[in-house]
């Protein structure tokens, strides 16, 4: 599955429909955590878009699956 570049926005919204909570956050770097124990670190700069070798790796880390992210962004 190709993944497009997506605004951070527009990825904090998908998150958010995943059921992450931001939790902690120090300068520009965010901590969401799922209440089932997953948690990820995300760099928001708010001009710039994820790329997709770098969202890929996000939800990798965050055990994620990119059809459901896919899904979460619609």
């Amino acid at each position: 599955m190709s993944l497009p570049a997506v605004s951070k926005a527009r990825f904090v919204r998908a998150l958010r429909h995943l059921g992450f909570a931001r939790t902690r956050q120090k300068g520009s770097h965010q901590k969401w955590e799922h209440p089932d124990g997953r948690w990820v670190y995300v760099y928001y700069h708010a001009r710039e878009d994820l790329r997709p070798a770098a969202l890929r790796k996000i939800l990798a880390d965050a055990r994620i699956a990119e059809d459901e992210f896919s899904d979460a962004l619609r």
